[in-house]
């Protein structure tokens, strides 16, 4: 699957799960992307069943729109194959600062 737009890649530390950084790091990509980028969506994927990760997006303001696909680099019949997609457009009215 290609993309238009910017995906959001974060990496998930277990230890972490549930602590204020992690919404944090995941907010200062977004106003990185938007404001200084100048990019007008971001999207991010992740496993179906991956509810913390799902948690976090929805709470910076991505939006899961129904869309799934098969992850191209997970192996037929692996229970992780199933992705999900969220979305969240540029909602920053502040000049770039590049």
């Amino acid at each position: 699957m290609e993309f238009a737009t910017t995906n959001m890649t974060c990496c998930y530390f277990p230890h972490l799960s549930g602590d204020p950084w992690e919404r944090k790091a995941a907010q200062a990509v977004l106003e990185t992307g938007f404001r200084q980028l100048c990019l007008q969506e971001i999207v991010a994927f992740t496993a179906m069943q991956n509810v913390r990760s799902r948690a976090v997006m929805s709470r910076i303001g991505m939006v899961y729109e129904g869309e799934t696909f098969e992850h191209p680099g997970i192996a037929p019949g692996h229970p992780l194959k199933m992705h999900v997609l969220y979305r969240i457009k540029n909602s920053f009215t502040a000049s770039p600062t590049r």
